[in-house]
């Protein structure tokens, strides 16, 4: 359960590489709750057309939405 006093930051990938991301994140903003969304299922982003991306982050971030309710959501994704 997140503590929803906390403000839930949201990153999202095709992969892993955005852990860097959210490495920095977490370094800077101690005080929040983080999720990593990492789409392993579709990786990577690069071969693909950009309405599958779109059409993907939108799927993503709906689910998101529905079972986190984040305050943010970073794509952390160069390719997106």
């Amino acid at each position: 359960m997140l503590n929803k006093l906390k403000p839930t930051i949201a990153v999202v990938d095709s992969g892993i590489g955005g852990v860097s991301v959210l490495n920095q994140l977490i370094q800077k903003y101690k005080f929040g709750n983080f999720l990593y969304f990492a789409d392993n299922l579709y990786m990577p982003y690069g071969n693909k057309k950009s309405k599958f991306i779109e059409k993907r982050l939108e799927q993503i971030i709906q689910y998101l939405n529905k079972f986190y309710c984040p305050d943010m959501i970073i794509i952390a994704c160069n390719t997106a």
